[in-house]
């Protein structure tokens, strides 16, 4: 059917549940809904039917919310705002979010047209603030901490967190929750987004990937375009720090300079052009909070580091247009398209999706030869400047690149490689094993019949504790991997006495790092869980292990085993559950 020249289909709202895979055209002739209309809208859990043909379109650009736009004609429901919103492409999740505007207008033939503009579930952060300081913490225990205190309510969870890096000094002034996060995800060299499933991730060892690669097989030759230029280019900067007095201090404010380069970059630049091949920036920023010289050294070098890996390399920046779907900014995608004499590894910046001829999806992209840290230290440098957001400390700048794991329960060494000045240690103890579960018989006129029991106790989760530490090249560090708790066995009262008797699981022992005898981390294993000794209550749970040396989680490392369940036949109750064995982590 048209209106005003433009095509729509209109259907029932109905519970995507019950919506059928086909509708009937007329006697013996059926035609599949999904392939006339794959491109689904969903609004409070109902399937609208109404929405115009090649009206949807997504809006994806890194580190913003994505944003998302479709037109209803006549809906027998009128959606509000803040209804959520799912869209699908088949079965594919093409966005999730909530309703943020609509605009309703009126068109001829009494036609009533409704656009819906979407945000992602990202806008949460937006309109949430937090002030607060955070000392010696792990970015995922400064989530976890916004979420249970200025985000609570909001179903908003943590994701993947691909860096477990202590920072000594996180300062937010009043910043929204949004900032908060890509300023954490920044500082460590990793890209943030909120899931459609409201999930915080931020994400570097697992980078997503393109669902597919870019070559002219796949992207349409008419709208590839690339842009390479030296605009934004310096390999030197210089970056001038000024204190604030605490209040009450009469002294003025300090200033700190410092100077770093790009030596390999100035080389290339010298032999390419000539001169001193020499591209100078300089940037001013305040410390918020610090008149110390080397607070002040410290946020100046580390704002110089972010500068140069943003501006350090030539840009390389292409369009083009791609049809398919489950392409989003932040992907990487391999490129090679031999016409334009590119090829490589390139990272969406914004991927524009638009709804064509009802069947498919048209995306038009923008790539660039940035790598993802490059995006996120842009925006973090963004922020830095206004004050809102500081993240200090010795090593907060420097990514980790490699890590080693140790699992065997037992003794083992690992030396220091070279040119490694800082480690970050994360160590989960082991957990209890569950105690075993009871039943109690009693005979009655020889009929031995079950009364009553209990379930066994559940073993201590493992403590975990986090440090960073300076080492030197080629020290040896001693490791233990603590061992997990046994379980306990299951057993029954009466019709003969015990049979077996219920036992208890066992306590699981310490994880430890040391240095030439001294403790760098510990995390203490979780206690064993217990039996019932009136066969009634449950047994007793196994206590949390902590830790010391470092940030400590109290029963934050390995997850203790079951207890045992109730007797349920004369065999009496089941066994406990093994615990698990720690884990040591280093990073570097």
């Amino acid at each position: 059917m048209a209106v005003n020249g433009v095509g729509y289909m209109i259907f029932a709202a109905t519970p995507f549940a019950n919506t059928p895979l086909c509708c009937t055209m007329q006697e013996g002739a059926t035609v599949d809904d999904e392939a006339a209309r794959p491109i689904k809208v969903q609004i409070g859990g109902i399937l609208f039917g109404s929405v115009q043909i090649d009206s949807v379109e997504i809006d994806d650009t890194q580190g913003s919310p994505v944003n998302a736009g479709f037109r209803l004609i006549d809906p027998s429901t009128v959606p509000v705002e803040g209804d959520h919103v799912l869209i699908w492409f088949y079965s594919h999740v093409e966005f999730a979010g909530q309703i943020d505007r609509i605009v309703k207008t009126t068109g001829s033939f009494h036609a009533t047209f409704y656009q819906i503009d979407c945000l992602d579930y990202s806008h949460i952060l937006t309109r949430r603030y937090v002030r607060r300081n955070f000392t010696n913490s792990s970015v995922r225990q400064i989530l976890e901490s916004i979420i249970d205190q200025e985000l609570l309510g909001e179903g908003i969870t943590v994701g993947v967190i691909d860096n477990t890096q202590t920072l000594p000094l996180v300062t937010i002034d009043n910043a929204r929750a949004f900032d908060v996060c890509r300023t954490l995800a920044s500082i460590v060299g990793l890209t943030f987004y909120v899931g459609y499933d409201k999930s915080i991730q931020m994400l570097g060892t697992h980078s997503p990937i393109s669902p597919k690669p870019l070559n002219e097989a796949h992207v349409l030759i008419d709208g590839t375009g690339i842009k390479s230029d030296r605009e934004r280019y310096r390999n030197v900067v210089f970056v001038v720090a000024t204190g604030t007095p605490v209040d009450g201090d009469t002294a003025e404010a300090n200033i700190v300079t410092v100077e770093e380069s790009n030596d390999d970059q100035i080389a290339e630049r010298q032999e390419i052009e000539g001169g001193s091949g020499r591209y100078e920036a300089l940037e001013t920023i305040t410390h918020p909070l610090s008149n110390r010289l080397d607070d002040l050294e410290i946020l100046a070098r580390g704002y110089a580091h972010i500068s140069l890996a943003i501006s350090g390399t030539m840009r390389v920046t292409l369009s083009a247009k791609v049809r398919g779907y489950g392409f989003r900014a932040g992907q990487t995608v391999a490129v090679d398209l031999p016409t334009f004499g590119v090829e490589g590894n390139f990272v969406f910046q914004r991927v524009s999706v638009r709804e064509e001829s009802a069947t498919q999806l048209l995306h038009e992209v923008e790539l660039t030869t940035y790598i993802l840290q490059q995006r996120a230290y842009e925006v973090w440098s963004q922020i830095i400047q206004t004050g809102k957001i500081v993240v200090q400390g010795h090593h907060a700048f420097v990514l980790p690149h490699d890590s080693v794991v140790f699992t065997t329960p037992g003794v083992d060494t690992w030396e220091v490689p070279v040119d490694v000045s800082m480690i970050t240690i994360t160590i989960t103890g082991a957990s209890g094993g569950g105690g075993g579960g009871s039943a109690w018989w009693l005979s009655n006129n020889r009929v031995c019949t079950h009364v009553h029991g209990s379930v066994g106790g559940k073993g201590g989760n493992g403590g975990k504790t986090v440090a960073s530490v300076s080492v030197i090249a080629g020290q040896v560090l001693d490791i233990v991997v603590g061992s997990r708790g046994t379980l306990g066995g299951g057993g029954h009262k009466g019709c003969g006495g015990h049979t077996p008797v219920p036992t208890t699981g066992t306590d699981a022992t310490i994880s430890t790092v040391h240095r030439g005898g001294i403790s760098l981390a510990q995390a203490y294993g979780g206690n064993k869980g217990g039996v019932s000794a009136a066969f009634q209550a449950p047994g007793p749970n196994g206590a949390h292990g902590g830790g010391i040396d470092g940030i400590v989680s109290v029963g934050g490392g390995q997850i203790g085993g079951a207890g045992g369940a109730i007797g349920t036949s004369q065999s009496g109750g089941g066994n406990g559950a093994n615990g698990a064995h720690g884990v040591v982590t280093i990073e570097w």
